[in-house]
């Protein structure tokens, strides 16, 4: 009977946690790419062919390969459908609110645990922290923006792993324990923050379980423990393909912003308070915080945080003896959020999406608070749907702004007005509708709240260039480079201006510099190897572009450039398979199919030509499909035996 109760509450907990996600979360099924999502994804060609995983490894963040992985596979199924996208996402999120059950649920059925609440207790306790940990707002920039699937996809494997982990300890399951360990290692390549999960277990073997055998509790602890060494290791092993990883080692410099490690640390105190404030009271979120450095510790604001932060921490400490529930909450916010809010400087010192994770721990907190002041069961079941009825609808509010880029940016822009980004941004997404001069004002904007914001300048260096003021343009461009000597962009741009004018050394100058500002940067190489053809310089060329091929096998048009060379020397054959597997790669990418509906007709195979002409009608480049169909009448007319390669 017992069993029987016990599995009816666990089907109801998961039909209601189901059926309200989905509610929360439904106007989100179409809301578009945001900020990241795009070089991310969109833009991110080393993920447009899932069967080449190795290169998807090898291009991309190693401690983030699983997101990764799972971007790929939307993509391949969907395309830039954002529907898949958002389905995934809201997935993990609510199989993450089920693991905050599981989790209270077997905490309360440990050793130093299992006297202190009542079974229906326990199971109001449970299921309160994961209704919260679902509903509540703060979760909504891990869940609508796609690309922080990353939050959730190490929430989902750092949760999974402490509940088997839990309860292998109590039901003595060896597959259990295999379970978690294999959880500990996927979380791994998710994201940095699961450095912390074996401590995690640390902290969950330490106060929840008897420990007088310590050899025995060592030996079970050692394995995860050892997995403390993966993160630090795929770091340093991935840092060189891509700079951006650089901010997570320990003694990185930090290249945009003036602040040095002791300020980052001293303002991470003052965001942590800001975090537990957004917890508390749900409002007046944003995007892209402008939020103030702190010089000292001395500084008021920064004082006070520093007190209240040492006296939740005590608190922890002191209610060991009293309910431990209590302090593995407050221990947990703490420990989940100590990579990225202590002594790490990332460039953004605040992102809600980084309490995602913490906010597990809160959620029991607040449980346990809750139900603490509110003795009566009936009362606590009052306030805690009056609770989750406010945090739901607080939620579906906030996913209203995320509809698109315009309503984020201009949402962003009012409650962080004095912070160019988001004027830079906002401008961006006009420009993408096509409603240039709106985007021009707000490059204007950005550029005059912070002179030094170098991608304000290179997006209004688009917007002159689009509108053919190359003189302006161009000078755009070099104030941009001036400001930020690693803007890859710029030079890419000064030097494809350069090769319309056909000054083709100042051309080469301007993407060779692209290419060594950002060595990975495949767009730079696959221009500078057009420089080296059309300068006659074949060799350089060729070995250009297999470099661009090498450093993302995934991106198409080098392969179709060494394809032009190789049909130049006559070897069809080969450059046919070059054209074949550029389009491939790409099957938006109309020129490599011009080009092979061209070798069709140079080698007399007609008909192979025609399936070209309704490729290209097709991808709606009826220019290009018009020039074969002329061409293919002409040797219709005129028939000529095909050149022998």
């Amino acid at each position: 009977m017992a069993s029987f109760v016990i599995r009816h509450k666990r089907t109801a907990i998961l039909a209601l946690i189901f059926i309200l996600g989905i509610l929360i979360y439904s106007n989100t099924w179409n809301a578009s790419f945001q900020f990241d999502d795009r070089d991310h994804i969109l833009s991110n060609w080393s993920i447009h062919n899932i069967s080449d995983i190795p290169t998807i490894w090898k291009l991309n963040f190693k401690t983030r390969f699983l997101p990764t992985l799972s971007l790929a596979f939307n993509l391949f199924l969907t395309g830039s459908d954002v529907f898949s996208y958002h389905l995934f996402n809201l997935g993990i999120h609510l199989f993450n609110a089920f693991w905050v059950y599981c989790l209270v649920l077997l905490i309360c059925a440990t050793p130093k645990m299992q006297q202190s609440f009542s079974r229906e207790t326990v199971y109001d306790l449970a299921c309160f922290s994961a209704l919260v940990f679902l509903c509540h707002p703060l979760q909504t920039q891990a869940v609508t923006y796609i690309i922080q699937r990353l939050a959730s996809m190490v929430t989902f494997f750092y949760l999974g792993a402490i509940v088997f982990y839990l309860r292998g300890r109590i039901e003595k399951r060896t597959v259990d324990y295999g379970l978690a360990f294999g959880m500990t290692i996927a979380a791994m390549f998710c994201k940095e923050n699961a450095f912390t999960l074996p401590l995690a277990i640390v902290l969950v073997e330490i106060l929840f379980f008897e420990t007088q055998e310590k050899r025995k509790t060592l030996f079970r602890l050692l394995p995860f423990l050892l997995t403390l060494v993966i993160t630090p290791f795929l770091i340093h092993s991935n840092s060189n393909a891509n700079p951006a990883l650089h901010q997570f080692i320990p003694n990185a410099l930090i290249k945009n912003n003036a602040f040095s490690r002791g300020e980052y640390f001293l303002t991470e105190i003052n965001v942590l308070c800001t975090y537990l404030r957004l917890f508390l009271f749900p409002i007046h979120q944003n995007l892209d915080y402008d939020y103030p450095i702190s010089h000292s510790l001395l500084e008021p604001k920064t004082f006070l945080c520093f007190l209240l932060l040492t006296g939740l921490l005590a608190a922890g400490i002191w209610m060991l003896k009293k309910n431990r529930l209590v302090t593995f909450s407050i221990f947990w916010f703490f420990l989940t959020l100590s990579v990225e809010s202590t002594f790490i400087p990332l460039d953004d010192v605040i992102f809600e999406h980084r309490m995602y994770l913490p906010l597990a721990g809160l959620a029991i907190l607040l449980a346990f608070v809750l139900h603490r002041f509110l003795r009566r069961r009936s009362h606590f079941m009052i306030a805690g749907t009056l609770v989750i009825l406010t945090l739901s609808c607080m939620t579906y509010a906030r996913n209203n702004v995320w509809k698109d880029e315009i309503s984020l940016w201009s949402d962003t822009i009012h409650k962080s007005p004095h912070k160019a980004r988001g004027y830079g941004n906002l401008g961006f997404a006009y420009a993408e509708r096509g409603e240039q001069q709106k985007a021009y004002d707000l490059y204007e904007k950005s550029i005059q709240i912070d002179p030094l914001y170098a991608n304000s300048y290179y997006h209004l260096g688009l917007y002159y260039a689009q509108k053919n003021d190359w003189q302006k343009a161009i000078a755009l461009y070099q104030k941009t480079i001036a400001l930020d000597p690693q803007h890859c962009q710029a030079y890419n741009n000064l030097g494809t201006y350069y090769a319309r004018i056909k000054d083709m050394d100042r051309a080469a100058d301007a993407l060779e510099k692209a290419i060594l500002s950002n060595p990975s940067y495949v767009v730079g190489y696959d221009n500078l190897g057009v420089i080296y053809h059309d300068k006659g310089d074949i060799e350089k060329a060729i070995k250009t572009f297999q470099k661009a091929i090498e450093i993302n096998p995934a991106y198409a048009p080098p392969y179709l450039r060494l394809g032009l060379i190789l049909k130049d020397y006559g070897d069809w054959k080969n450059s046919a398979d070059l054209f074949q597997h550029s389009s491939h790669l790409d099957p938006l990418y109309a020129d490599p199919v011009f080009a092979l509906g061209q070798l069709y007709l140079e080698t007399g195979d007609l008909k192979a030509a025609k399936i070209q002409v309704g490729k290209l009608k097709t991808l709606n480049r009826s220019d290009m499909a018009q020039y074969l169909e002329r061409k293919i009448a002409e040797h219709t007319a005129a028939p000529q035996k095909p050149r022998a390669p």
